[in-house]
């Protein structure tokens, strides 16, 4: 029996990147809401760090309530808080509010 691995031949998508261009395009005119790729609490800490104003976790909320029911909703809670307090540790924010694009460093090209 024989097995193949198909690769995407598409571009992968940046979404930190674009949050960046974004939020530098609309600066204080529009409220940024991210709402693509995000998996983590690092990944949430990433998105507030590039100026989003707010994270949406509508995908894993929802898988985590046809797996787990209110149980489930309230562990991906937990997870991606205790992941949020561990980037920010890491990156020297107490709170939301001062982290900001100089947490992380620049993606490569």
């Amino acid at each position: 029996m024989a097995a193949a691995i198909v690769s995407s031949t598409f571009p992968q998508v940046d979404p930190i990147a674009q949050a960046n261009e974004f939020a530098d395009a609309v600066g204080a005119r529009l409220m940024v809401l991210a709402d693509s790729g995000i998996r983590s609490g690092l990944d949430v800490v990433r998105m507030l760090s590039s100026g989003a104003k707010g994270v949406l976790l509508g995908r894993a909320c929802v898988y985590a309530l046809a797996a787990a029911g209110e149980a489930g909703l309230r562990q991906l809670l937990e997870i991606m808080a205790r992941e949020m307090r561990v980037a920010m540790t890491l990156t020297g924010a107490a709170r939301v509010s001062e982290l900001g694009r100089s947490n992380f460093a620049p993606p490569r090209p």
